[in-house]
Order: structure tokens, then C-alpha cells, then sequence
């Protein structure tokens, strides 16, 4: 009775049946893109989230740490905005605390409509997860939250490869899917680079965000099944 399965896995087959792989997609046209300009000597990470275990933030909390106890001065300051509540929240403000970070890395309650894109206006590159080898996942990661970050064309930070980006992509970072921690240092390498790429913040979303409409729209995703359904259903006889 089965033609084919449908599956964002890259399985050839299941069950003996061939499959059609398709990633998670999203509606691009829904997410606003991200406004603003890129500071002079400050860099803002956004991380939005439920906070739970496999989000991991606690690897860039200790990379802060050791950023700002270094001896010598800094050519960024590096905040980090943290959204969203959630079980894990309450180790990153433990951590804050501990380190004497207050004044760099900053909590909000969940924020949904013009609240949260005014944030992610004043942002300059997204965190994706860093905690997926808590739950033992070593593949590549295909989370709605990627998407929507590359909707808003912003640059993304991750610790787990993203389905969707080649691993040359420009404007996507990835670290280790581990336990180790996220070296500051290396994001603010990245946003030199960035910005030697392109120095406009929208003209850069511009980029990323056609990326994603011809990756991650629901218009891309549904492309295989629609094409399969287009070649092998005929059109009816009936009257």
C-alpha cells in the first residue's frame, strides 16, 4: 500500500520501501528579517529558547569566563542575550553569578512579537544548540530554530553540524559536539570575518535569507515530494 516514505533521516529505504529525504521546513516569508547595524567593538549572541539540557549554553556562559578573566585589554566586548525560560535557566544564572558576568550575559522571560525581533535587531549572530551529545545525537542536526535564524539571515553559532549547510558554509560556525568549552576568542574571529565578507548587516540578512528560501522553504522541502507525486501519479481518465 506504500509508495514511498517520506523522512528527514537520509535512509534509503524503510522497511523495504524506498524513501523520498526532505529536511524540516519553515514558512521564510513569516520571519521577519533581522534590522539594525553592526556595532563598533561589541559583538551581541542571542540564544532563544525553551532552556533545556541539549541547548548547552553553559559552554559559551564558561567561554565568556575565561575571555573576560584574561589579563590584557579586548578588542570586542562580547554579551550574550539569553530568551526564554526553562529547567536549564536557573544553572546559566548560577554560572553568571559565579563568574561575575552580570554585565554580559543577560536573561529575558519568553518574548514573542515585536519584543523579540527588536532583540534580534540588536543582534549579530544566533546560537543554535551546543548540547546534543547529552542526548547522544552525533548526526547532523535538523532543528526549527536553524531555520529561523537563517530566515532572519542572521550568522549562526552552533556546536552540532546543521543538515542544511554545507561545510564550507560562510556564515555558519560550528564547534565540537561535546563537552568542551566555547572559546570567545573563535567567535570573534568569525565576526571579523563576517564582516570582511560584507560590512552591511542587511545586506548580509539579504544573503543569508535567500539561502534559506531555497533551502528550508516549505516551497524547497516539498520539492522531492511533489516531484515524485508529478512523475509517477498519472492524471485520471475519469469523467
Amino acid at each position: 500500500y506504500v509508495d514511498r516514505f517520506v523522512t528527514y533521516t537520509e535512509d534509503r529505504e524503510i522497511f523495504g520501501v524506498p524513501t523520498i529525504c526532505t529536511y524540516n521546513g519553515i514558512n521564510v516569508e513569516s520571519m521577519p528579517k533581522v534590522g539594525g547595524t553592526f556595532s563598533e567593538g561589541r559583538i551581541n549572541l542571542i540564544g532563544v529558547a525553551f532552556m533545556q539540557r541539549h541547548h548547552g549554553y553553559e559552554r559559551i556562559i564558561e567561554g565568556l569566563h575565561q575571555y573576560y578573566d584574561a589579563a590584557g585589554t579586548h578588542e570586542y566586548q562580547v554579551h550574550l542575550y539569553l530568551v526564554g525560560d526553562g529547567p536549564e535557566k536557573p544553572l546559566y544564572q548560577e554560572l553568571t553569578c559565579k563568574y561575575g558576568l552580570e554585565a554580559y550575559v543577560h536573561f529575558y522571560p519568553t518574548l514573542v512579537g515585536e519584543q523579540l525581533d527588536e532583540l534580534y535587531d540588536r543582534c549579530d549572530m544566533a546560537l543554535v544548540s551546543f548540547g546534543m551529545y547529552k542526548a547522544h545525537f552525533f548526526g547532523k542536526m535538523g532543528a526549527l530554530k536553524s531555520r529561523e535564524c537563517l530566515a532572519k539571515g542572521m550568522p549562526l553559532l552552533t556546536g552540532c553540524a546543521i543538515d542544511v549547510l554545507p561545510e564550507d558554509y560562510p556564515y555558519a560556525l560550528v564547534f565540537p559536539n561535546d563537552g568542551s568549552t566555547v572559546r570567545t576568542e573563535e567567535i570573534v574571529s568569525f565576526y571579523r570575518k563576517i564582516k570582511s565578507m560584507e560590512a552591511d548587516k542587511g545586506r548580509l540578512a539579504d544573503t543569508i535569507r535567500r539561502y534559506a528560501a531555497e533551502h528550508v522553504s516549505m516551497e524547497a522541502v516539498m520539492k522531492p515530494i511533489v516531484d515524485y507525486i508529478e512523475v509517477t501519479v498519472q492524471p485520471s481518465t475519469c469523467r
